[in-house]
């Protein structure tokens, strides 16, 4: 199967809390993940609600928190899953406000149909048009990518989220959580009811985004930022390596000061920016080739992400 892709299954449940699920496995990696698209309705306390997605291994489900249900803290979201209806039994694995991605585990699935598709780990480039997984929909009625927001109102969006022009989607179907497909076996997203100025248009959290933070849960136990050990000229806009800090995956790597980064897997870097952006989707403990330039030679070179220290600042 593609390293980039993990495979899922379309399905319902009849209930989301029926048991304490198992405990996270270790062994995840992104091309062994089983992942089952959940249709069903979580209902927040102030009568909103979200699709939730069931992720087989490590036993994990996904969602977006509603920007109507007003949570935007840790606190306040384990009061609105005790009020809940149907996730009471619920146990955070991670939440960001930001963009409303809430991970978690409660309760045993129990499904009514399997069909198989994959959740990839690739951005949809600019002009894609993602249509419904479940039954035929003309060009007119599909989401279509509009662009990728790394900044929105002046504020940074860390990670970056995909812009998607909703048309003529209708409120039912433009639910906070929703999957978002390329063809019928290629999930790129998962949709966002944050509003924006424009109307009929959303952000959505990309795949690559839930993909980085289930397999850092299922290795780590935890998920967040990873850490290279690099520091970059700030006064330039060119990715140019200044310092490498001592016992760092850059120091086990080889990455040297005055080293360009020419692109990072396989995509081009352009600038310092965008390289910013593009660390932010790394996975900790997933090796990655960076292309450097060295005086006047070009040199591949293997790098393994770390997760930052819970307590440590930027770096």
């Amino acid at each position: 199967m593609n390293r980039d892709s993990i495979r899922f299954s379309s399905l319902r449940l009849a209930s989301i809390c029926l048991a304490a699920l198992a405990t996270v496995c270790s062994s995840l990696t992104a091309s062994e993940a089983t992942v089952k698209q959940a249709p069903s309705i979580l209902s927040w306390p102030s009568g909103d609600a979200s699709l939730v997605t069931f992720i087989e291994e490590p036993n994990l489900l996904v969602t977006v928190v509603p920007q109507q249900a007003g949570i935007q803290s840790d606190e306040q979201l384990q009061e609105a899953l005790k009020l809940a209806a149907n996730a009471k039994c619920a146990q955070v694995k991670f939440f960001r406000p930001e963009s409303g991605l809430l991970i978690f585990s409660c309760g045993k699935v129990a499904k009514q149909h399997d069909s198989c598709a994959q959740l990839s780990k690739l951005v949809p480039h600019v002009g894609t048009i993602l249509p419904t997984f479940t039954e035929e929909t003309s060009a007119d009625h599909c989401p279509l990518i509009i662009g990728r927001d790394a900044y929105y109102q002046g504020r940074p969006l860390s990670p970056p989220l995909l812009r998607v022009r909703l048309s003529e989607l209708s409120e039912s179907e433009a639910i906070a959580g929703k999957p978002l497909y390329c063809g019928k076996d290629k999930l790129v997203g998962f949709l966002s009811n944050r509003t924006l100025d424009q109307e009929q248009q959303a952000h959505a959290i990309c795949s690559s985004t839930v993909l980085k933070h289930i397999t850092e849960l299922s290795r780590f136990g935890r998920t967040g930022s990873v850490r290279l050990g690099v520091l970059f000229h700030d006064k330039t806009t060119t990715p140019e390596v200044l310092a490498i800090s001592p016992d760092s995956p850059a120091a086990a790597a080889g990455l040297q000061p005055n080293d360009v980064i020419v692109s990072l897997g396989e995509k081009a870097i352009t600038s310092l920016d965008q390289l910013t952006q593009e660390l932010q989707f790394l996975t900790a403990g997933s090796e990655i080739s960076l292309r450097v330039l060295r005086g006047v030679e070009k040199r591949t070179i293997a790098i393994t992400p770390a997760l930052r220290p819970e307590a440590a600042g930027a770096e």
